[in-house]
């Protein structure tokens, strides 16, 4: 009986771990990661556009379910802020893909984890649409079609990004999630602005 006090102590001691590990967000941990992505665009014009107006808000939208795709989404704002793609414009992030002012649509396809607190291992899958002119109801068609009543310079692309990652430490399960989406957005942004700096 005296030992139910220590016993009891210990078991609140873990959950109390527990609860940190699941809703904290801290890493001591050492990662390996790989990403591949293929990227295929199509342009009007002889000149590369200019990626968008800087006076207007530029929506991106971000559609997936769960903790990993609000991480993206807050990822791929933080990424598009510090980028080349309208720099001065007011990046603003939505799961709707029926907005009027869409510039950029990734969607994740797939994700598949395993986390422990000392191990962890995840891959993630994701397409993505762009559109310097802010139209993207050809994004999931096929073949497809640039029809344009103008000569101006456009630039559309599609594509599909993959991460790989391990992870070894001490290591929060959201901290886990965020360093997945630090890297899949830095990947797609990275991507996007060398189709403006060096032509694809």
């Amino acid at each position: 009986m005296k030992n139910i006090p220590r016993i009891l102590f210990i078991l609140l001691g873990l959950l109390a771990l527990v609860v940190v590990f699941l809703t904290a967000d801290f890493n001591f941990a050492r990662s390996e990661t790989n990403s591949q992505h293929n990227l295929t665009t199509i342009r009007q014009g002889y000149e590369i556009p200019t990626p968008t107006p800087i006076e207007q808000n530029l929506t991106v939208a971000v559609v997936g379910e769960g903790a990993f795709a609000d991480k993206l989404r807050e990822a791929i704002l933080t990424e598009l802020a510090a980028s080349r793609l309208a720099p001065q414009g007011q990046w603003l992030a939505t799961s709707d893909t029926n907005s009027q002012a869409l510039h950029l649509v990734v969607r994740v396809d797939h994700t598949s984890s395993l986390w422990t607190p000392v191990y962890a291992q995840a891959t993630v899958k994701a397409t993505l649409g762009y559109a310097s002119d802010h139209d993207l109801s050809w994004h999931g068609t096929l073949p497809i079609s640039m029809e344009t009543d103008h000569d101006a310079p456009l630039l559309w692309a599609t594509g599909e990004f993959e991460l790989s990652d391990s992870s070894r430490g001490l290591l929060s399960r959201p901290a886990y999630q965020r360093i997945l989406a630090e890297k899949m957005a830095a990947e797609i942004v990275q991507s996007l602005n060398r189709l403006y700096t060096q032509g694809g």
